[in-house]
């Protein structure tokens, strides 16, 4: 599990980075692959999927950006990469407001993990979270992703996208997207 500090120097960071973006993108180029570009950037054509539990978080998707391609986080339980969250909430179980407060430290968990990728992203690429539909506070989710600025959703419902966002985060996303 990756639970290293959102504050840590990104281990190929400045030079280094920009080489290995440089040699990803030729080899995407040689394979026949072309850039694409979004959101007024030149991206190497490679998405990291979000690939649930404490696999995609802030750590890979960060990396991934940094090398000029879309990193993804998954939204799913990314408390448990943090332990003062974990502590809070671990033994919560019999407890009448648990999931109320499990909620709250995933949320506040997906925050640091966006905040996370954006630093080791160093400018480059595009962060994404991938919020599952099948997540009971799913509005929460998208909400708070779009709030924290996130460059794009993966999401498997449409519907349950649009009720959620009349938030003005939403709003906010929508308008910096055009």
């Amino acid at each position: 599990m990756d639970k290293s500090s959102p504050t840590e120097p990104a281990p190929a960071g400045g030079a280094d980075a920009a080489a290995l973006a440089a040699r990803l993108a030729t080899l995407c180029a040689d394979s026949g692959l072309r850039p694409w570009r979004l959101a007024s950037r030149t991206l190497v054509p490679v998405v990291q999927g979000g690939m649930g539990v404490a696999v995609s978080a802030g750590g890979l998707a960060g990396a991934v950006a940094r090398l000029g391609g879309v990193g993804t986080i998954s939204s799913v339980d990314l408390r448990r990469l943090h332990p003062d969250l974990m502590a809070e909430t671990e033994s919560l179980c019999k407890e009448a407001d648990a999931k109320a407060r499990i909620d709250a430290a995933n949320l506040e968990a997906l925050a640091r993990e966006i905040a996370r990728a954006r630093l080791l992203s160093e400018g480059r690429g595009l962060i994404a979270v991938n919020v599952m539909k099948a997540l009971s506070e799913y509005p929460a989710y998208v909400r708070r992703a779009l709030a924290c600025g996130v460059d794009a959703l993966v999401s498997t419902s449409r519907s349950r996208f649009r009720r959620c966002c009349s938030s003005s985060a939403a709003q906010a996303w929508s308008a910096r997207s055009r």
